[in-house]
């Protein structure tokens, strides 16, 4: 068993992820329970786009071992790719609730976070420094040049923003 899982690695590492899901279809096969199998067959399938296949060993893996962040991460992920800026938001914070320093999460949450026009409410700290990010002005005209100073105020009134929080 171990051979093959290392040449599954090995075919995911090298971007051969249909033979990665066909070798990883038989392992399940084999050993249903095995969670890490379905969560390497998301990864694959959502690197061949086929999210819906994804979405569906995502699920089992949540509902085997909810405590997982990766999964939540893999699942933002997901939702960012297809454009569901707000799920991707809700699973990358139940990844970094998880794990708090989870820095995949983080920055897959920095990401999509930037992508983003408007958050729902949300409870956590993440948005609303988001939201007091995105309430600072700055008066930029494409054909003027940016006066250093305007900028120092700016790196200062970000700073002092989430200085306290991070």
């Amino acid at each position: 068993m171990q051979t093959n899982f290392n040449k599954i690695i090995d075919f995911i590492k090298n971007h051969k992820f249909n033979e990665a899901i066909k070798s990883l279809d038989d392992l399940i096969l084999n050993d249903s329970k095995n969670i890490t199998y379905y969560n390497l067959r998301a990864i694959c399938n959502l690197q061949l786009s086929k999210y819906e296949e994804a979405k569906r060993d995502f699920a089992i893996v949540v509902s085997s071992k909810p405590n997982f962040p990766e999964v939540y991460n893999n699942l933002g992920v997901l939702h960012f790719t297809i454009g569901q800026n707000d799920l991707a938001i809700k699973n990358f914070l139940k990844s970094i609730e998880i794990k708090k320093d989870f820095e995949k999460g983080i920055f897959g949450l920095i990401k999509t976070l930037s992508h983003t026009k408007k958050v729902n409410e949300i409870d956590s700290i993440f948005i609303s420094k988001h939201k007091e990010l995105n309430e600072i002005e700055f008066d930029y005209f494409k054909n003027e040049f940016i006066k250093n100073e305007d900028i120092k105020n700016l790196v200062k009134k970000i700073n002092n923003i989430i200085k306290d929080s991070f």
